[in-house]
Protein backbone atom coordinates (compact mmCIF):
# COMPACT_ATOMS: atom_id res chain seq x y z
CA UNK A 1 0.00 0.00 0.00
CA UNK A 2 2.83 2.34 0.89
CA UNK A 3 4.58 1.77 -2.46
CA UNK A 4 1.38 2.67 -4.31
CA UNK A 5 1.21 5.95 -2.40
CA UNK A 6 4.88 6.68 -3.18
CA UNK A 7 4.35 5.94 -6.88
CA UNK A 8 1.26 8.14 -6.99
CA UNK A 9 3.11 10.97 -5.22
CA UNK A 10 6.05 10.74 -7.60
CA UNK A 11 3.72 10.78 -10.60
CA UNK A 12 1.88 13.82 -9.22
CA UNK A 13 5.17 15.68 -8.69
CA UNK A 14 6.34 14.86 -12.22
CA UNK A 15 3.04 16.09 -13.67
CA UNK A 16 3.31 19.34 -11.69
CA UNK A 17 6.88 19.89 -12.90
CA UNK A 18 5.84 19.18 -16.49
CA UNK A 19 2.88 21.60 -16.27
CA UNK A 20 5.04 24.26 -14.62
CA UNK A 21 7.58 24.32 -17.43
CA UNK A 22 5.21 23.66 -20.35
CA UNK A 23 5.44 26.46 -22.85
CA UNK A 24 7.82 28.66 -20.85
CA UNK A 25 10.11 31.03 -22.69
CA UNK A 26 13.56 31.63 -21.23
CA UNK A 27 15.61 34.62 -22.38
CA UNK A 28 19.30 33.92 -22.92
CA UNK A 29 21.18 36.92 -21.52
CA UNK A 30 24.90 36.95 -22.29
CA UNK A 31 27.38 39.12 -20.40
CA UNK A 32 30.41 40.93 -21.79
CA UNK A 33 33.39 38.55 -21.68
CA UNK A 34 36.87 39.65 -22.83
CA UNK A 35 38.31 37.81 -25.80
CA UNK A 36 40.78 35.07 -24.96
CA UNK A 37 44.30 35.20 -26.32
CA UNK A 38 45.87 37.98 -28.29
CA UNK A 39 45.25 39.18 -31.80
CA UNK A 40 47.67 38.18 -34.52
CA UNK A 41 48.81 40.54 -35.88
CA UNK A 42 48.28 43.11 -33.13
CA UNK A 43 45.87 45.96 -33.92
CA UNK A 44 46.51 49.59 -33.03
CA UNK A 45 44.29 52.54 -33.95
CA UNK A 46 43.73 56.09 -32.80
CA UNK A 47 40.38 56.42 -34.59
CA UNK A 48 37.21 57.75 -33.00
CA UNK A 49 34.65 55.01 -33.64
CA UNK A 50 30.87 54.82 -33.38
CA UNK A 51 29.57 51.28 -32.87
CA UNK A 52 25.91 51.44 -33.88
CA UNK A 53 23.33 48.84 -32.88
CA UNK A 54 21.25 48.19 -36.01
CA UNK A 55 18.39 46.62 -34.04
CA UNK A 56 15.38 48.33 -32.54
CA UNK A 57 13.77 47.18 -29.31
CA UNK A 58 11.44 44.18 -29.25
CA UNK A 59 13.53 42.25 -31.75
CA UNK A 60 13.41 38.77 -30.23
CA UNK A 61 14.21 35.51 -32.02
CA UNK A 62 13.69 31.93 -30.91
CA UNK A 63 16.97 30.09 -30.46
CA UNK A 64 15.44 26.67 -29.87
CA UNK A 65 12.07 25.13 -29.10
CA UNK A 66 11.56 21.84 -27.32
CA UNK A 67 8.67 19.40 -27.79
CA UNK A 68 7.33 20.50 -24.41
CA UNK A 69 6.83 24.00 -25.77
CA UNK A 70 9.75 25.34 -23.74
CA UNK A 71 11.77 27.87 -25.74
CA UNK A 72 15.00 29.80 -25.40
CA UNK A 73 14.96 33.27 -26.89
CA UNK A 74 17.47 35.99 -27.75
CA UNK A 75 16.80 39.71 -27.78
CA UNK A 76 18.88 40.82 -30.76
CA UNK A 77 19.20 44.37 -29.46
CA UNK A 78 20.51 43.13 -26.09
CA UNK A 79 22.92 40.65 -27.71
CA UNK A 80 24.21 43.34 -30.07
CA UNK A 81 24.71 45.70 -27.11
CA UNK A 82 26.81 43.01 -25.42
CA UNK A 83 28.87 42.60 -28.62
CA UNK A 84 29.30 46.39 -28.74
CA UNK A 85 30.48 46.40 -25.11
CA UNK A 86 33.08 43.68 -25.75
CA UNK A 87 34.19 45.29 -29.02
CA UNK A 88 34.41 48.73 -27.34
CA UNK A 89 36.59 47.36 -24.54
CA UNK A 90 38.91 45.62 -27.01
CA UNK A 91 39.20 48.67 -29.30
CA UNK A 92 39.86 51.02 -26.36
CA UNK A 93 42.69 48.70 -25.23
CA UNK A 94 44.18 49.24 -28.69
CA UNK A 95 43.99 53.06 -28.63
CA UNK A 96 40.56 53.79 -30.13
CA UNK A 97 38.02 56.23 -28.71
CA UNK A 98 34.39 55.06 -28.75
CA UNK A 99 31.77 57.81 -29.20
CA UNK A 100 28.29 58.30 -30.60
CA UNK A 101 29.00 61.79 -31.90
CA UNK A 102 31.95 63.41 -33.64
CA UNK A 103 33.38 60.12 -34.89
CA UNK A 104 35.62 59.33 -37.86
CA UNK A 105 34.73 55.63 -38.25
CA UNK A 106 31.36 53.87 -38.17
CA UNK A 107 30.54 50.20 -37.66
CA UNK A 108 26.88 49.14 -37.86
CA UNK A 109 26.25 45.81 -36.15
CA UNK A 110 23.24 43.52 -36.62
CA UNK A 111 22.51 39.89 -35.85
CA UNK A 112 20.78 38.29 -38.85
CA UNK A 113 20.56 34.95 -37.07
CA UNK A 114 21.36 32.88 -34.03
CA UNK A 115 20.26 29.47 -32.88
CA UNK A 116 20.87 26.97 -30.14
CA UNK A 117 20.21 23.37 -31.22
CA UNK A 118 18.95 21.14 -28.43
CA UNK A 119 21.69 18.72 -27.41
CA UNK A 120 21.84 16.40 -24.38
CA UNK A 121 23.54 18.11 -21.40
CA UNK A 122 25.11 20.81 -23.56
CA UNK A 123 24.22 24.09 -25.19
CA UNK A 124 25.53 24.96 -28.64
CA UNK A 125 25.19 28.57 -29.75
CA UNK A 126 25.57 29.49 -33.41
CA UNK A 127 25.82 33.22 -33.99
CA UNK A 128 25.83 35.30 -37.17
CA UNK A 129 26.95 38.94 -36.89
CA UNK A 130 26.73 41.34 -39.83
CA UNK A 131 28.98 44.39 -39.83
CA UNK A 132 28.83 47.30 -42.23
CA UNK A 133 31.61 49.89 -42.20
CA UNK A 134 31.20 53.58 -42.98
CA UNK A 135 32.94 53.06 -46.32
CA UNK A 136 30.45 50.38 -47.45
CA UNK A 137 32.30 47.15 -46.62
CA UNK A 138 29.83 44.48 -45.44
CA UNK A 139 30.69 41.11 -43.96
CA UNK A 140 28.93 38.36 -42.03
CA UNK A 141 30.89 36.74 -39.22
CA UNK A 142 30.01 33.37 -37.72
CA UNK A 143 30.87 31.81 -34.38
CA UNK A 144 29.93 28.52 -32.76
CA UNK A 145 30.49 27.51 -29.18
CA UNK A 146 29.48 24.32 -27.40
CA UNK A 147 29.19 24.72 -23.64
CA UNK A 148 29.00 21.70 -21.40
CA UNK A 149 26.69 22.15 -18.46
CA UNK A 150 23.49 23.98 -17.80
CA UNK A 151 24.23 27.61 -18.75
CA UNK A 152 23.09 28.84 -22.14
CA UNK A 153 24.05 32.36 -21.03
CA UNK A 154 27.71 31.39 -20.53
CA UNK A 155 27.73 29.55 -23.87
CA UNK A 156 26.47 32.73 -25.56
CA UNK A 157 29.15 34.77 -23.72
CA UNK A 158 31.91 32.70 -25.28
CA UNK A 159 30.30 32.71 -28.76
CA UNK A 160 30.18 36.52 -28.59
CA UNK A 161 33.81 36.67 -27.49
CA UNK A 162 34.78 34.46 -30.44
CA UNK A 163 32.87 36.60 -32.92
CA UNK A 164 34.50 39.81 -31.64
CA UNK A 165 37.91 38.21 -32.10
CA UNK A 166 36.93 37.28 -35.68
CA UNK A 167 35.89 40.90 -36.36
CA UNK A 168 39.16 42.27 -35.00
CA UNK A 169 41.23 39.89 -37.13
CA UNK A 170 39.39 40.69 -40.39
CA UNK A 171 41.88 42.32 -42.77
CA UNK A 172 39.40 44.80 -44.30
CA UNK A 173 38.00 45.98 -40.96
CA UNK A 174 41.51 46.35 -39.55
CA UNK A 175 42.51 48.44 -42.59
CA UNK A 176 39.36 50.58 -42.25
CA UNK A 177 40.01 51.23 -38.54
CA UNK A 178 43.68 52.14 -39.14
CA UNK A 179 43.17 54.40 -42.20
CA UNK A 180 42.82 58.11 -41.62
Amino acid sequence: MKSLFVRFSMAAVMILIYITFWGCAYPVKPRPTPIEGGLTPELSTSATIYLMNGHSSDDTITLTKFDTGETYEADRQLWTNVIIKVLSNELEKRGATIREDDYSKLLILTIPGANMPALPLTFKVRLNLRIETGDGYVKNFYAVHVGHGFSPDRTADVAISKIVKAVLTDRNIRKYLRDR
